[in-house]
């Protein structure tokens, strides 16, 4: 019987080993394995301990998606750097503070999260939200912050949540993790990245995920508590180590230069889905669920890009996520017919399911002097950006009170 149980621990081990990481894969498969090891001792009191032992991951493993969502994803807490804009990132010049709380959100106020004084609101998005080269005070959630307190008598809180790379599954968890803060509002700026999701499943030889897969990749070591308390360990000895890292940072924007001119890549596919993903509705369905069942009011804004025919061929060579990281391109028309499919369905969807929509994607012209790349907003876009999203808003102090 101890025999079988070791062993079982070691294939549940197995089954949520990590593919996608080496190290963390070893890892993983280690220690699983050490109650299957510890039965070749003559000790019976290691034997019951190893499989207690064993047991206990397994339990810590289950536990966890339930106890920590993974799919929850916040920037450093506590962060302050001076980026220095030095080049390669139109539109931006300059030094730009970056701070994050205790939440690891940006906030120009000192928001108590616990009272329920203020009219908060949080944004929630991806790298179109976070607009990590762009000072605390020259984003577009800070300006909305402005305008609304400019244009009503409230104390207004905009609180941006936005991390590089996150999808609706991510805004979900975010919305789920904020919900008991006191949100009277949650706006969503999402699609790039679930757009960018969508052709790279296509092109790939794996095909989207199901939810089976995307559950147990919950369930793999690097995710659990366990291996998140290893992970903070490994970072905190890591960063004793070092050398403190200097306030200031010089930015030449080298990341977006390596890869500008992305719809030159030499394979190029064409590609004219008739929906969007079914994952990325069924993401929305529980989004929207939670802010009727929460009663958040909830607003979503469809992703402003330079994926228009109106952009000019100059603008176009600045291109890098068509789509970002692969060997392959979309063509241009390819890319202008998936963002107005993903931001057209969300316009649908948003009405269909009684939440206020504001269409940001069609006022922001195609070009430098509001994107600096594809899709992320220079000063000046994130300043227009702002005013596009407080006339949706309209009146917060009227809303509050009916």
């Amino acid at each position: 019987m101890r025999w079988g149980l070791a062993a079982a621990i070691f294939l549940f081990g197995a089954l949520t080993i990590d593919t996608e990481s080496l190290k963390w894969g070893l890892l993983g498969i280690t220690v699983f394995s050490i109650p299957l090891a510890l039965q070749l001792t003559n000790n019976k009191s290691v034997h019951i301990w190893a499989l207690w032992g064993g047991c206990f991951l397994i339990l810590q493993t289950l536990v966890t998606p339930v106890a920590i969502n993974p799919d929850f994803k916040t920037l450093p807490p506590n962060a302050r750097q001076i980026v220095d804009i030095k080049a390669g990132i139109p539109g931006i010049s300059g030094q730009q503070l970056i701070t994050t709380d205790a939440k690891g959100f940006r906030a120009t106020k000192n928001v108590d999260y616990s009272s329920d004084k203020s009219y908060r609101i949080f944004a929630i998005g991806g790298s179109t939200t976070e607009q990590i080269y762009l000072d605390d005070k020259k984003t577009w959630t800070h300006l909305l912050q402005e305008y609304l307190s400019r244009t009503s008598s409230l104390d207004v809180e905009v609180i941006n949540t936005g991390v590089s790379g996150l999808r609706a599954k991510h805004h979900l968890a975010t919305l789920e993790s904020v919900a008991h803060l006191h949100p009277n509002m949650a706006i969503f700026l999402l699609g790039i990245n679930d757009w960018d999701y969508h052709i790279e499943n296509s092109f790939s030889t794996r095909g989207e995920k199901s939810k089976l897969a995307e559950y147990r990749e919950k369930l793999i070591f690097r995710e659990t508590m366990m291996g998140n308390a290893i992970l903070q360990a490994f970072n905190a000895l890591k960063r004793a180590s070092e050398k403190p890292r200097p306030l200031i940072k010089e930015e030449y924007g080298e990341y977006y230069s390596r890869q500008r001119g992305s719809l030159n890549r030499e394979i190029t596919h064409i590609f004219y889905p008739d929906a969007v993903q079914q994952s990325y509705k069924d993401y929305l369905v529980e989004i929207s669920a939670t802010c009727h069942a929460n009663n958040i009011r909830c607003l979503f804004v469809t992703q402003p890009t330079g994926y228009k025919n109106t952009a000019s061929e100059e603008y176009k060579k600045g291109f890098w996520m068509t789509p970002p990281d692969q060997s392959y391109t979309l063509d241009f028309e390819s890319m202008v017919a998936i963002a107005n499919l993903y931001n057209t369905y969300l316009i649908q969807f948003s009405k269909s399911n009684n939440h206020n929509i504001c269409d940001a994607a069609s006022e922001l012209a195609p070009s430098y002097n509001n994107f600096y790349d594809d899709c992320h907003l220079n000063i000046e876009g994130a300043r227009r950006l702002s005013k596009i999203i407080g006339k949706c808003i309209g009146n917060v102090a009227a809303q509050h009170h009916t």
